[in-house]
């Protein structure tokens, strides 16, 4: 929180092992473990400096505490949306303390710290009551019981109305009525706080404006096959497309042909791409340039790859020969394409001919180029 930078986190180290945590009660009842029947507990073996509110007199040993009690002592002094809360453990900052608290409780808490919400019907467990509740909304109810909120200017329809206004935000707002979030870093812009956050962990997490700070990143690894990547979600998409047999695929087919996609963004590229009249496509313009393209992430992609200078480019950089590029995505087709083994790469096999490729594309230019139309 602001203006309490006189109070620093500090953790409980277990002189017995390497147990640590920021809470008082939890480190009490760990050390409790390595204690005989005999011996008692003094406070002097697990106190540490208390976390003071800058607004008044309480101390707590607590950050938990100190947030909770800094939501009514905050509230009632400042006004609305006129203090910046910081998160104490990265840069993070926030317009309110329920927001800092669910930041915390999400990225900063130990494991054994969190008090687990669990799903009575799966393994499933949320760190926040309001994640379990929307996990019961999408994996538990009944059809009949889900009450829809149905976009009035398309066929989208969500189980949640947060998702129904990011919908909204995303696809049917004029450009003048966007709110949009914009990285610091390069001249990417975006309509959804999440997408700024995924593209500035994907491209500028080597770019830190301290280069002493160090920076985490939780890497989900995919069990059959070396693919990594920062976002569960992802990790999701890639088993989806890659490790699925074809029963087990949720198939997103076209109305307008044969197509079918393994993801709903898929279809929706492709249906933008060649089923739209052409006066019913919505451009997105370089400002730069007459560059146009019906997808924002191409325009995004030439953005960075023509017009912005050298200087400011964060290169990513091969370790096995001198490539370097400027979106780490073309490093990844890179790396695969020329420094993976043969065993290692996931082949794309042409069903007509013996020819096979390590890129989706290339096959497709294959077909296209010595298949198409031909019987």
């Amino acid at each position: 929180m602001s203006h309490c930078e006189n109070t620093t986190i500090e953790k409980y180290y277990c002189k017995n092992c390497n147990f640590q945590t920021e809470l008082s009660t939890i480190f009490k009842q760990h050390l409790e473990t390595h204690l005989t029947k005999k011996q008692t507990l003094s406070h002097e073996e697990y106190s540490v400096r208390n976390y003071v509110c800058g607004k008044c007199t309480f101390e707590t040993h607590s950050c938990i505490n100190l947030l909770q009690h800094s939501i009514h002592c905050w509230s009632s002094t400042e006004k609305k949306g006129s203090v910046r809360y910081s998160c104490h453990q990265c840069e993070h900052k926030y317009k309110d303390l329920h927001s800092l608290r669910k930041h915390t409780i999400l990225k900063h808490l130990n494991t054994n710290e969190i008090m687990w919400h669990h799903c009575t019907k799966c393994p499933y467990k949320a760190k926040l009551k309001t994640y379990l509740k929307f996990h019961m909304s999408c994996q538990h109810s009944n059809e009949n019981d889900i009450k829809w909120h149905e976009c009035q200017k398309c066929p989208f329809k969500a189980k949640q109305s947060s998702n129904l206004r990011k919908h909204v935000n995303a696809y049917h707002l004029d450009e003048r009525e966007v709110k949009w979030y914009e990285c610091e870093k390069c001249p990417y812009k975006a309509k959804l706080s999440s997408n700024l956050r995924k593209h500035a962990a994907a491209q500028h997490l080597g770019a830190k404006k301290n280069p002493k700070q160090k920076v985490h990143t939780t890497w989900y690894k995919c069990k059959k096959c070396p693919f990594k990547v920062k976002y569960k979600s992802s990790l999701k998409r890639h088993i989806n497309a890659h490790h699925l047999d074809e029963n087990e695929v949720t198939w997103y087919e076209c109305k307008h042909c044969p197509y079918k996609a393994k993801q709903s963004s898929n279809l929706k590229n492709h249906i933008n791409s060649h089923h739209l009249k052409e006066e019913d496509v919505k451009w997105y313009k370089c400002e730069s340039c007459p560059f146009k393209a019906k997808h924002k992430s191409s325009v995004n992609r030439h953005v960075s790859v023509q017009h912005v200078d050298e200087k400011d480019v964060v290169w990513y950089e091969c370790r096995q020969c001198p490539y370097k590029a400027k979106r780490v995505s073309y490093l990844k087709n890179h790396v695969r394409i020329r420094h993976l083994d043969d065993h290692d790469a996931k082949w794309y096999g042409c069903d007509q001919c013996p020819y096979k490729a390590k890129e989706k594309a290339y096959l497709k230019k294959h077909i296209n180029a010595h298949h198409f139309n031909k019987k």
